[in-house]
This record gives C-alpha cells, structure tokens and sequence, in this order.
C-alpha cells in the first residue's frame, strides 16, 4: 500500500468504482466487498472530488468551506473517511489532495448546502437519482 506524506493511502488503493449515475458520477464501494440489497447504503461512496467536478466548484473550497461548515453543525462527522487522490496540475504535473468519501445521506446534506441557480436543478437531479 502506498502511503503519501501525510501517511493516508491513496482511493484507488482502497476504493473502486462500483457503476455510474446517469449523471455520470462514479460511485465507489471498498475493494472486496460484495455489494447486497442490504448493505448497499452503507457500502456505496461519492467521492468530494467527484461532487466539486460535477458541480463546477473548487474542490479546495467545497472542502473548507460546505464540508467544514457541516461538520461544525453536526450534519457531518468530524471524522469523515478519507483518502489522497492524484490530481493533475497543468500539462505534466501531478499533486495529492485529500478527498472524503461520503455515503448517500452525507452526499444529500452536503448537496443542499449548496446555493444557486445553476446548483439547483443539478442538486434536485441528484437526489432523485439517490432514492
């Protein structure tokens, strides 16, 4: 397992993508683990990353700022899982961030948290798809 500096591991190593919304979002389960009617909602992850891209928001602020501010008011653990993804920075660079993983009721209170006309249709279309 490959450890970065901040001793996380790296989401691929640990997570992969389970199927697509027709949205087009990835929706990750743990490696190895056999998804059931059952356990399904506790086993199936949006990754912060994937909701900042499909919202068009920075994943920086999306994390500072909504995570942080849910986390405050108790809507989100403060201990959320989480792991260090690769990101490209301009043509050939590449950095790590940290990246949360969220289940179905974390995604829906951080998604109402967002405001404005282009989030609106976006976010409703999204719990829609989670139901």
């Amino acid at each position: 397992m490959t450890k970065t500096k901040n001793h996380l591991p790296l989401i691929t190593e640990i997570l992969e993508i389970y199927m697509y919304t027709p949205e087009g979002i990835p929706l990750w389960k743990a490696k190895g683990v056999d998804i059931t009617y059952d356990n399904l909602l506790e086993n199936i992850f949006i990754l912060s990353s994937d909701i900042a891209s499909y919202f068009k928001i920075r994943h920086d602020h999306l994390c500072s700022q909504n995570i942080a501010k849910l986390q405050k008011k108790k809507y989100l653990s403060e201990h959320l899982p989480n792991f260090r993804e690769m990101f490209k920075i301009g043509n050939a660079a590449q950095a790590s961030r940290n990246v949360y993983s969220l289940t179905r009721q974390q995604t829906e209170h951080l998604i109402m948290d967002f405001a404005g006309t282009r989030a609106f249709q976006k976010k409703h279309d999204i719990l829609n798809r989670l139901q």
